[in-house]
């Protein structure tokens, strides 16, 4: 038997660390106990970046505001944002119904400020708190929270592949045509150069094509060429082109210009042409390494052995510049466990997990159960510089190893933190080198279609569907290496309802754009609801360079198309709405999404596979769960919803019998439903269909498949 422990360094960063994107929304949530009577909350928000944008501060303070006068927000040293509710004006106070009796309420006011005022000084957002008469009730989770959002500077993405085409117009005889490309960077490849001249070409006896000062790249349509245009003597319209390659060094000694000096003998003679000279020009460049100050590394080591200690080896990861957030937790059979002892390097004792008395809390007593145990600490970065060696798991297990209940006991840690700009740099991988080959057609991989929605029903790219019923935000797919390094990331927002859930909201990222779609459940609703880089419907004819398109079948239903075409011939993203209901639909081959993680499984073995790559989740529920976004990872949408990791993903009661029951009261049958989905053709779809009309009672629910 093995035992299921996770461990999670979680530090203030929203950057994941192998991405090759920087998402530009910044969108912060902090909250911090009031305890003391009179107390100020100091809120640490120095790490986050300047804004380019205005900023958007939401300040409330819940609890017993009968009791507090007034309670002043303020930025940085100096800068006042807003009062909660002050004596002065008592109209907050009735407004919240909290009179003078011992009632919970709250108080909250929104600000925008400057990005020049917010740039000055954000180190803190301090919320002074003024109670003349205490805290006199038990009513309340006495906090204050504050809230942030706005849009930081992003990086260009540096794209290796240069590619450049430019075109003259021959209009002098014997002209020679000089084509300025000094602005292109040195080459650390071979060059691919294609010279084409298109014109009345029986009057050209030649065309020189020169790279720089001296190097001749080749010669067009020179006499022995012209037959073989089939041009002879009369006025015809033709062209002549060569390809050459020539290395690195040969290019970047000279490529101020190309020039085409052309040599017409008998002028030109004919209108039948638009002539031209046109230089086509291939190669690889050199991009610094892309410096993502976040650390975050996942690691996984099975628990097979009687009181095994397991020993997470860190020591090559760099020193962290921020608090470290440490979330341990043991997931197992934990009736045969007295205690785990979490430590990090050779001595610093981070937390105890699954002593006796934590297995009361776990409801698991002296049965065989399967449970967990988890704890939340936060270490100094002084700390975890001293010594990050090793993370230690020491495992006392007085019982034995005694429940099959737990399908992959394993132990799992997450490690993530801030580091020094510099240190990133200089750990950065180095840049790609491999040469340019020649323009080769490659076999076409079969085109596969793999989509996620209703239920929601998730297709894996093995055409192999399960569900997920759970509320939260979830990542669907993750490709740090799309497009030669723009990054893809899909993130869906799922709905409890009753005792189902569907996508309510879909989230895509790619290179510096973010795309956000929802629909709406008011059947009359036609407007677009969309966010275009936080925008409200903003400008939408392209996304990340990519092609979209908008149709509108009917009122409640809407249909996005992100064409990637190309990039990947044949591909696209398309989200289909009905009514409230998303669904992501991909198409295209592994050329597209062969590198992809997350919710649709692997690619190569239709596995569904933890974050670690290795651990199989056969049980669907904490497959879904494993897939939860991190604080560690971009927020794509607008706003935060409930509820955000370390908050588990809501379940529903009971979804079974639940379901039983409403099946039971159900107005459709399961026959009307099966004939209304018969026109779908694959079984597995069908079934997805019918379960969705039965959940919505809505027999035209076959529309959004």
């Amino acid at each position: 038997m093995k035992y299921f422990f996770t461990l999670a360094l979680v530090a203030a960063c929203f950057v994941p660390a192998k991405a090759a994107t920087c998402n530009p929304s910044v969108q912060e949530v902090k909250t911090i106990p009031y305890t003391i009577l009179g107390e100020t909350l100091n809120f640490d928000i120095g790490y986050l970046p300047d804004a380019i944008s205005d900023v958007t501060i939401t300040a409330e303070f819940l609890g017993d505001l009968n009791a507090v006068v007034s309670a002043d927000v303020q930025l940085g040293a100096s800068t006042n944002i807003c009062t909660l509710a002050d004596s002065e004006d008592s109209s907050p106070l009735l407004g919240l119904g909290l009179g003078l009796d011992v009632n919970c309420g709250k108080d909250s006011k929104t600000v925008t400020i400057s990005a020049e005022v917010f740039n000055q000084d954000h180190s803190t957002i301090s919320m002074a708190i003024d109670a003349k008469l205490g805290v006199t009730s038990l009513l309340c989770n006495d906090q204050g929270t504050i809230s942030i959002s706005y849009v930081k500077s992003c990086p260009s993405a540096c794209i290796p592949s240069v590619q450049e085409v430019k075109t003259i117009p021959y209009t002098i005889i014997g002209e020679t045509l000089n084509f300025d490309i000094g602005y292109l960077p040195d080459a650390i490849s071979d060059v691919t150069i294609t010279a084409e001249f298109l014109g009345d070409l029986n009057a050209v006896v030649s065309a020189d094509v020169q790279l720089g000062a001296s190097t001749n790249i080749c010669t067009l349509a020179d006499s022995s060429a012209l037959l073989d245009l089939s041009l002879g003597l009369g006025a015809n319209c033709g062209k002549d082109s060569k390809t050459v390659t020539i290395s690195a060094e040969v290019f970047n000694q000279d490529h101020s210009t190309i020039s085409i000096a052309i040599d017409a003998k008998l002028g030109v003679t004919s209108l039948l042409c638009n002539d031209q000279g046109t230089i086509s020009i291939s190669y690889l460049k050199s991009c610094p390494s892309t410096c993502v100050p976040s650390v975050q590394e996942v690691k996984a080591i099975p628990y097979n052995i009687i009181g095994q200690t397991l020993n997470f080896d860190f020591g090559y990861l760099p020193n962290a510049i921020s608090d470290v957030t440490v979330v341990a937790e043991f997931i197992g059979d934990l009736n045969a466990v007295v205690s785990a002892d979490v430590q990090l390097g050779a001595s610093t004792n981070l937390c105890t997990l699954a002593d006796s008395s934590a297995l009361l809390d776990l409801n698991l007593g002296l049965g065989a159960y399967c449970g967990k145990d988890s704890k939340t600490i936060t270490i100094s970065a002084e700390v975890f510089n001293q010594d990050h060696s090793i993370i230690s798991i020491a495992i006392d297990a007085k019982l034995g190893l005694t429940s099959f209940l737990c399908a992959d006991n394993i132990g799992t840690i997450l490690v993530s933190y801030l580091q020094d700009v510099k240190d990133c740099a200089s750990s950065s991988e180095p840049p790609v080198t491999a040469p340019v080959a020649p323009p080769v057609s490659p076999p076409v991989p079969a085109p596969t279609r793999s989509e996620t929605g209703g239920d929601p029903h998730f297709t894996t790219w093995k055409n192999e569907h399960f569900e997920y019923h759970g509320q939260c935000d979830l990542i669907l797919v993750h490709d740090a290496d799309f497009a030669d390094g723009l990054g893809l990331d899909i993130q869906i927002r799922t709905k409890i309802v009753r005792y189902w859930s569907y996508i309510k909201t879909v989230a895509i990222n790619i290179g510096n754009d973010i795309l956000e779609i929802e629909g709406s459940a008011d059947s009359e609703d036609a407007e677009a609801h969309y966010w275009f880089n936080l925008e409200y419907q903003g400008e939408l004819d392209t996304f990340a360079g990519f092609p979209v398109t908008q149709k509108l079948p009917s009122v409640y239903k809407r249909h996005y198309s992100i064409d990637l075409s190309s990039k990947y011939p044949g591909a696209s993203i398309d989200v289909h709405l009905y009514r409230e209901f998303v669904r992501i639909k991909f198409n295209g081959d592994e050329s597209f999404y062969g590198n992809t993680v997350g919710l649709l499984g692997d690619v190569k073995t239709g596995k569904t596979l933890a974050r670690d790559g290795v651990t199989e989740l056969n049980d669907f529920v904490d497959f879904g769960d494993e897939w939860q976004v991190l604080p560690s990872e971009p927020m794509l949408f607008h706003q935060t919803a409930h509820p955000q990791f370390p908050e588990l993903c809501v379940k529903p009661e009971d979804p079974r019998g639940e379901r039983k029951r409403r099946l039971g009261e159900s107005n459709i049958s399961v026959e009307v439903a099966e004939a209304a989905c018969a026109i779908l053709k694959d079984p597995l779809t069908i079934k997805d269909c019918v379960m969705d009309i039965l959940n919505t009672q809505d027999l035209d629910m076959v529309g959004a498949f």
